[in-house]
């Protein structure tokens, strides 16, 4: 698969593109509770920017590229949030029998990340409780211009900009 770096963006050339932006803005309040549900995030253009939508995108990243080690991660992240008395709910399986934790297209490409948030909950905090954080998911068969798409609406420097393709 060919592999192309354009602007500090990393790509291949498969028709789907995610992106996925967290701000360094450490001003953000914590939940009393966290639901983590399996989704399904191809190529549909679309900006996830709950908490529910962003951790949907997580758990189903962590679930598809950690199978085995699944039950564990969710052990951590309940102890994780526990600490500061936020309650979990985790989604037992996906409705599709076919992909039971969900569907991210070409979720190999987010390994570095996942393994970034699980290691630190600063990070993870930062994606998933800041309202200036969010993914952008979109396709090249889309006329729009991407660049336009994924430039972001707040005036916030970024920690991430990754690309998953």
């Amino acid at each position: 698969m060919k592999r192309q770096i354009r602007k500090s963006v990393f790509e291949t050339n498969s028709s789907s593109v995610h992106a996925i932006i967290i701000t360094k803005n450490r001003d953000f309040k914590l939940p009393s509770k966290v639901t983590f549900k399996f989704g399904e995030f191809g190529w549909e253009q679309d900006t996830l920017d709950s908490i529910y939508s962003k951790a949907s995108y997580f758990i189903t990243a962590l679930a598809n590229l950690f199978p085995n080690e699944f039950e564990k991660n969710k052990n951590k992240l309940f102890c994780m949030f526990a600490e500061d008395n936020i309650d979990c709910e985790f989604a037992e399986k996906s409705e599709d029998e076919y992909y039971p934790h969900g569907y991210i297209d070409h979720v190999d490409e987010l390994r570095d990340w996942v393994n970034k948030m699980m290691r630190n909950k600063k990070h993870l905090y930062r994606y998933l409780f800041s309202y200036e954080s969010f993914v952008r998911t979109w396709n090249d068969n889309i006329d729009d211009d991407f660049e336009k798409f994924l430039n972001p609406k707040v005036p916030y420097k970024y920690d991430y900009y990754y690309k998953s393709c």
